[in-house]
């Protein structure tokens, strides 16, 4: 069993909402990173993914007009 403060490298998967997290996850971030909290993050995704796409976009426009 992994310290509270040991860092290891995990691959969790919440598959049925589709988010999934790739990297070191600490033991407080598995803490806060709860089933219900990545829920609310997949719903926050599925919400708002178009108009965040629309706005890169917008925002990959007008940095050429800078460049």
């Amino acid at each position: 069993m992994a310290s509270a403060t040991q860092e290891h490298t995990a691959k969790t998967e919440l598959t049925a909402e589709g988010i999934e997290i790739l990297g070191p996850v600490t033991a407080e971030f598995e803490q806060i990173l709860t089933p219900e909290a990545l829920r609310f993050l997949a719903g926050l995704a599925r919400r708002f993914d178009e108009r965040r796409h629309e706005l890169l976009a917008r925002r990959a426009e007008r940095q050429k007009l800078f460049d």
